[in-house]
């Protein structure tokens, strides 16, 4: 009944004014900063700190992973987009910054075609769906028949607005005929066994108790 949600697919870019020379024979002489749109411990963030490990080895300089989370990744796109294009600021983007975004916000400050350019995939992620085990479903029918007795009385989290896991979840009312409320949660490191520094313990507990379904993304 309902369609597979699509993956997340990761990609690694740099600014596109620092690719149109060859890289000098000496690059890189100093640490390379490797910008991350979402929260430390969630599915990018871990991605890209395996891939800076291997890059460390290749290059022989630090690689240091910047988070910065907001605005469905646009934070982070926009600070790489306005970085010296020097080739020491690497962009971690995938397709909800490089492509959904432009038509979900009403202005980014930054062309997702103009301003970067691929270096190469480096993942995908797949969209799961799990629910709280104190809900009284145990399958997709009984779900979607909970939800259908209880209108607007479920809720269901994503990692932020117009990211993959909350277009799965607008897919899933939409082909399922239900009506859940989004709630956007500040990366979904926030129930993973990596502690997020941004975000109190407590904090992360008492969310997820309130949340009736997950959208998530895994490895």
């Amino acid at each position: 009944m309902l369609r597979t949600t699509p993956s997340v697919l990761v990609a690694l870019l740099v600014l596109v004014c620092g690719v149109g020379v060859a890289r000098p024979a000496d690059y890189p002489t100093r640490p390379i900063t490797l910008v991350v749109a979402f929260t430390p411990g969630g599915a990018s963030d871990v991605l890209a700190r395996i891939l800076g490990r291997k890059l460390e080895q290749i290059l022989g300089q630090p690689l240091v992973i910047d988070n910065r989370p907001g605005a469905g990744g646009n934070v982070a796109a926009e600070a790489v987009a306005h970085a010296a294009p020097d080739g020491y600021t690497l962009f971690n983007g995938n397709n909800a910054i490089l492509a959904t975004n432009a038509a979900l916000y009403k202005k980014i400050n930054f062309d997702p075609e103009a301003d970067f350019a691929p270096i190469g995939l480096i993942g995908s992620q797949a969209n799961i769906l799990v629910v709280n085990p104190a809900l009284p479903a145990k399958s997709m029918d009984e779900l979607i028949a909970l939800a259908k007795a209880n209108p607007g009385k479920l809720n269901f989290a994503s990692s932020g607005h117009g990211l993959a896991a909350h277009l799965a979840g607008e897919l899933f009312k939409a082909e399922a005929k239900i009506d859940i409320v989004h709630v956007p949660c500040k990366g979904f490191s926030v129930f993973h066994s990596v502690p997020n520094p941004s975000i109190p313990s407590g904090q992360a507990v008492e969310c997820a108790r309130k949340l009736s379904i997950f959208f998530q993304n895994v490895l």
